[in-house]
């Protein structure tokens, strides 16, 4: 007979005292976990409840509006042109005769004073004409002495032909024919004259050319371009070769800019001016305006008048040919009310609809008796228009001259977001 031991029931917690504390601790380990699921759980509920009451307690709001406050202060109207930085003073030094360049004496960046030599020409074909003149114009003073002597005799010749006239022993036609050689010889003087006088101008000429070899500095600077080298054959027949170019000083330069004629009115010798290059991003130079040209420049249609600006460039930053971007001021106002240029440009989403549906039907943007200008402002029930009267502007701000706005007085700009 087989003896069976029973195990005891686990709802019974008595027995093992062991198996009795597992027992508790697992419960109760049960119990926390359920516990931290409905706190979980009451949680997620809790924050998409708040999302639905935000939600809903926003979507009866209107859109969101940015705004800008009316300001007090000084206000700079400007015009903005482009040109290129030149040397006050530059000079093309070129040569006026042909031949062969012996040497050159300089090169770029050399600084050079007034009457220096800067290249030499080969003078062997110069001086070869040189010497013809001078044979050419020996050659005229004796044609000169012989006609004078010729013209002597031929005085002296029409005198006795007058005395044996008057005593009856020559005919008046050998008379005649006397007086006619001595016009004739007096006029061979002065062809002969000329021909010595255009041999002199030839002379002097040639002498020039030979002059003209040695190419001088026309004035104290620095080189700015050498376009030559040594053995270079010019040919000054057509057009002279420009083989230098001297700056006087760099120190001081010009920028000429294109003003539009529309803005041209505007501008007056003595304005002030700034001016930026792309060599130097970020910094500004000071000019001002010296010069207006009257000349017109007109390209595709398109009419523009020369402003030149003086630049001091002690610095050395800037050099000539530098694009440049100038903005000249041609008024200022010292004490002004200012607006954003936005705020000008501004319409609600409902006038928007209405000048989009006016435009789409070809009819008027508003009533005859609206105002120019309208600047709108936030108030109880939405925004709201007050009519003002504009001035001057400098592309960002725009005077008030008149209207019912005053400093730190928010106006409407943008809208920001358009809520359901």
């Amino acid at each position: 007979m087989t003896d069976v031991q029973q195990r005891p029931d686990a709802s019974e917690p008595e027995g093992d005292p062991e198996i009795t504390t597992r027992l508790a601790e697992r419960s109760s380990r049960g119990r926390r976990r359920r516990w931290k699921r409905w706190v979980i759980a009451l949680a997620v509920v809790g924050a998409l409840g708040g999302v639905s009451v935000l939600a809903s307690g926003d979507s009866d709001d209107g859109p969101t509006y940015e705004t800008s406050p009316v300001e007090r202060g000084p206000l700079a109207v400007t015009i903005a042109a482009t040109g290129r930085l030149e040397a006050s003073e530059q000079v093309d030094v070129g040569s006026e005769v042909s031949g062969k360049l012996l040497a050159v004496h300089v090169d770029d960046n050399d600084r050079v004073e007034q009457g220096q030599l800067l290249a030499e020409v080969d003078t062997t074909k110069l001086q070869a004409r040189v010497r013809e003149a001078q044979g050419r114009l020996r050659l005229a003073t004796s044609e000169l002495r012989a006609a004078r002597v010729d013209a002597e005799l031929a005085k002296r010749e029409l005198g006795r032909s007058r005395r044996l006239a008057e005593r009856g022993l020559t005919a008046a036609k050998d008379l005649d024919a006397m007086g006619s050689r001595r016009q004739r010889a007096q006029a061979a003087i002065g062809t002969a004259r000329a021909r010595a006088s255009i041999a002199r101008a030839a002379l002097d000429e040639a002498k020039d050319d030979v002059a003209r070899a040695r190419i001088i500095a026309p004035m104290a600077g620095i080189v700015l371009a050498r376009n030559v080298e040594e053995g270079q054959t010019l040919a000054s027949a057509f057009e002279v070769p420009v083989l230098f170019q001297i700056a006087k000083d760099l120190r001081e330069l010009r920028l000429s800019v294109d003003i539009d004629e529309a803005d041209i009115a505007r501008v007056a010798e003595g304005q002030a001016a700034t001016f930026t290059v792309e060599a130097h991003p970020g910094r500004t130079f000071a000019s001002r305006v010296v010069s207006l040209r009257n000349v017109p420049t007109i390209a595709q249609g398109v009419v523009t008048y020369e402003a030149v600006l003086a630049v001091d460039n002690h610095d050395g930053l800037l050099r000539p040919g530098m694009t440049a971007t100038a903005t000249i001021v041609t008024e200022r106002i010292e004490d002004a009310l200012l607006v954003p240029n936005a705020a000008l440009r501004f319409l609600p989403i409902d006038r928007a609809k209405e000048e989009a549906e006016r435009a789409e039907k070809n009819t008027a943007a508003g009533d005859d008796d609206e105002p120019g200008h309208r600047i709108w402002v936030l108030g109880d029930d939405g925004p709201e228009a007050i009519a003002v009267e504009v001035g001057r502007t400098d592309g960002r701000l725009t005077e008030l001259v008149s209207g019912e706005l005053g400093v730190d007085i928010e106006v409407l700009v943008d809208v920001t977001e358009v809520k359901p």
